[in-house]
C-alpha cells in the first residue's frame, strides 16, 4: 500500500475530510523555526498514542517508522485544519496525561475498583452530556461560555436533571462530550420558555391595577357590612368598566371565569357558591376576622407595601425612553412623559383604591398629571450626599416644568423667580430656560435654510448694514481745530485809524423827520390792518415794525425806505 493511498496530501491529514474550513499548512509560514509546527504535531501523535487516547482515528501515524513521521510531513507540506488540530494540542494532551495518572494512582491502591472505575469514565465520556446516548458524532467541551449558556438554560426549563449534572462541575473540567442536535434542543426549549413569560406591557399592568383596586373594594365592603355576598357578573362589569376608564380595548369580553380565580388567589378567605347560573362569593367570617386583626396588629405589612409600591413605581420611571423637547408640545405629551403606574398611583392616593370612587373629571385628570409629572422630574436614580442643591437630568424632563419656566421668563424676565420655582421642583433652571430659547432660535434658523426661505445673493457683494452706533455712546467727540487752537490776542498799541468812506457822513438828528414820517406809516398801517382794510385792499399784512420796514425797503427801486 503506497503513501498516496493511505493519506490524500491535499486534504487535512487528521481527518480526511473536505470541509469549507480554510486549511492551515505550516510550510507557508515566513517564520524561522519552519518545521516546529510538524515537529509538535509528531510529538502529540505519539504521546497520544502511547496514552491510547487518540482524539480522531488518523492513519498518518502509520508513517511513524523509525521517527521520521515530522520528515515526512515537512516533505509533503501537511496541511490540517484548525478544529482538527486543537484536538491534538498541548493542552488536551495534558489532560489526557492527568486522567491516565489518576487511572494509574486508583489502580494501585484497588484494582477491582480501578477497572470498574475506568469502565465507567469510558462509559460517561463515550456518552452525550445531554440524551446519554453515545450513537453519533460527539463534540467536546471547550469554552466556559457554553457551560454558562447551558447553566442558563437548565435555569429557564427548569430542568433538574441537568441541573444536578452541572453540579459536579462545569463541562470543561467533567470533559463533557455532546451532539450538536442536544444543544441547539436545549436552546429552542430556553428560547421558547423565555417567550412564554408574559411581557410587562402597559396592558398587563392596567389589568393587575384593575384588579387589584376590585380587591380593595371586596375588603372594604366586608368591613363595612355592605355587601356581605358578591355576585360575580356584578364584579365583572365593574371590572369592564375600569379598565375602560384607563384606555383598555372595549370591544373584548371579560371572561369571568379567569377573574373568578386571579379574585380567589388574592383573596383566599372567599367561598364560591352557586344559585343557579349565578355565581356568588362569600366570605368566611372567622377568617376574615383573624386577617383584619393580623393586619391592623402589625404595622410592618404597610411599610413594607409601601417599599414594594416605591420600587414598582421607581423601576417603571427609570426604565421610561429619554423625553426630549423639541419646540413644541404634543397634544398627548404628558401622558407619554409618565409611566401608567406612577399615574394610577397617584389617583388612588387622590380618589382612592375603590373602583367605585375613580372618576373621569379633566380637571381631576389634570391635577393627577401634574403630580406625576414633578414626581417624575424630581426622581434621581441615587441621592447625593451632603448635598443642598436638587439636580435634575434632561432625559426626565416632563412638559409642564419646561412649561412652567418658559411661561415665567416670558411674562417676568426675572431670574430670581425661574430659580426660586427651580428650587422648589416645579420648573426648570433659569440656564436651562436660555438653553431651550437657544436651540429653538436655531432650529428655526436651520428650517429657514433648509426651506429656502432666505433669498440668495447670488454672487454679489453687500453693502455692511450698520444697526447701531460704530462709536462709542459714552465718549464726547471731540472740537473742531478752530476751537481748540485759539490765537492770543493782544491790545492796541496804537489808536486805530478811521477807515475813508465815499459816502457824506451825517448826524444821528439829519434825517429824523423822514424816520418819524416811516413811523406814522406803519401806524397808520396798523390801523388799516386792525380795521380789515389793508386785507380788502390786499395789502401787506406786516404787523411789526421790522417786517413792514422790510417789505418797504424790498419794494423801494433805490433800496431806500417809502
Amino acid at each position: 500500500m503506497t503513501e498516496s493511498v493511505l493519506v490524500d496530501w491535499k486534504k487535512c491529514i487528521l481527518c480526511q475530510k473536505s470541509t469549507s474550513e480554510v486549511l492551515q499548512c505550516p510550510a507557508d509560514s515566513k517564520r524561522k523555526d519552519l518545521g516546529s509546527g510538524y515537529e509538535s504535531l509528531g510529538n502529540n501523535l505519539r504521546r497520544f498514542q502511547e496514552l491510547g487516547c487518540l482524539p480522531l482515528k488518523t492513519d498518518i501515524l502509520s508513517f511513524d517508522k523509525d521517527g521520521r513521521l515530522t520528515q515526512i510531513l515537512k516533505e509533503k507540506s501537511a496541511k490540517w485544519h484548525k478544529s482538527c488540530r486543537d484536538k491534538f494540542s498541548n493542552l488536551k494532551l495534558q489532560r489526557a496525561e492527568k486522567r491516565g495518572t489518576e487511572g494509574e494512582e486508583e489502580h494501585g491502591a484497588n484494582k477491582s475498583a480501578r477497572r470498574s472505575h475506568s469502565a465507567g469514565e469510558k462509559e460517561s465520556v463515550s456518552r452525550c452530556f445531554f440524551c446519554e446516548e453515545g450513537s453519533g458524532e460527539l463534540h467536546r467541551a471547550s469554552t466556559f461560555n457554553l457551560d454558562a449558556n447551558v447553566r442558563r438554560c437548565a435555569f429557564q426549563t427548569n430542568d433538574s436533571s441537568l441541573l444536578a449534572k452541572l453540579s459536579a462541575g462545569d463541562m470543561v473540567a467533567i470533559d463533557a462530550l455532546y451532539h450538536t442536535q442536544c444543544l441547539t434542543s436545549l436552546y429552542r426549549r430556553a428560547q421558547n420558555a423565555a417567550k412564554s413569560e408574559p411581557e410587562h406591557t402597559d396592558e398587563v399592568m392596567n389589568c393587575g391595577i384593575a384588579l387589584a383596586e376590585l380587591v380593595s373594594f371586596i375588603e372594604e365592603s366586608r368591613i363595612d357590612s355592605v355587601t356581605p355576598v358578591f355576585k360575580l357578573a356584578d364584579l365583572a362589569n365593574m371590572y369592564a368598566s375600569r379598565l375602560k376608564q384607563m384606555g383598555a380595548d372595549s370591544s373584548s369580553r371579560i371572561h369571568t371565569t379567569r377573574l373568578k380565580e386571579r379574585i380567589l388567589v388574592h383573596c383566599p378567605y372567599l367561598q364560591e357558591f352557586k344559585d343557579g347560573r349565578n355565581i356568588m362569593l362569600m366570605a368566611n367570617e372567622d377568617v376574615g376576622i383573624a386577617i383584619r386583626k393580623a393586619v391592623e396588629e402589625n404595622c410592618d405589612n404597610d411599610a413594607i407595601i409601601l417599599a414594594k409600591a416605591a420600587k414598582i413605581v421607581r423601576r417603571d420611571l427609570l426604565a421610561m425612553e429619554k423625553t426630549d423637547f423639541h419646540g413644541k408640545f404634543e397634544n398627548d405629551c404628558q401622558e407619554k412623559s409618565v409611566s401608567q403606574s406612577l399615574l394610577s398611583l397617584v389617583k388612588m392616593i387622590m380618589g382612592g383604591p375603590n373602583i367605585e370612587t375613580q372618576s373621569s373629571n379633566v380637571i381631576e385628570a389634570q391635577a393627577t398629571l401634574t403630580i406625576a409629572q414633578l414626581i417624575r422630574f424630581n426622581c434621581t436614580v441615587r441621592r447625593r450626599k451632603d448635598t443642598l442643591a436638587m439636580y435634575h437630568t434632561k432625559e426626565r424632563e416632563p412638559p409642564l416644568p419646561i412649561y412652567l419656566g418658559l411661561l415665567l421668563h416670558a411674562e417676568t424676565r426675572k431670574r430670581g423667580l425661574v430659580d426660586k420655582m427651580c428650587d422648589l421642583g416645579m420648573s426648570v433652571s433659569y440656564n436651562r430656560v436660555l438653553e431651550i430659547s437657544t436651540e429653538m432660535g436655531n432650529a428655526v434658523c436651520t428650517r429657514f435654510a433648509a426651506e429656502k426661505i432666505v433669498s440668495e445673493n447670488g454672487g454679489q457683494e453687500r453693502e455692511a448694514i450698520i444697526t447701531q452706533a460704530t462709536e462709542p455712546l459714552k465718549r464726547l467727540q471731540t472740537l473742531p481745530g478752530e476751537y481748540a487752537n485759539v490765537p492770543p490776542v493782544q491790545p492796541w498799541k496804537e489808536e486805530p485809524s478811521v477807515p475813508v468812506t465815499s459816502v457824506p457822513m451825517t448826524g444821528e438828528l439829519t434825517d429824523l423827520p423822514s424816520l418819524l414820517k416811516t413811523q406814522y406809516k406803519w401806524l397808520e398801517h396798523m390801523k388799516d390792518v386792525l380795521d380789515g382794510i389793508a386785507a380788502e385792499a390786499n395789502q401787506d399784512m406786516c404787523v411789526s415794525w421790522s417786517a413792514f420796514h422790510a417789505s418797504r425797503v424790498l419794494h423801494s427801486p433805490l433800496g431806500q425806505p417809502t
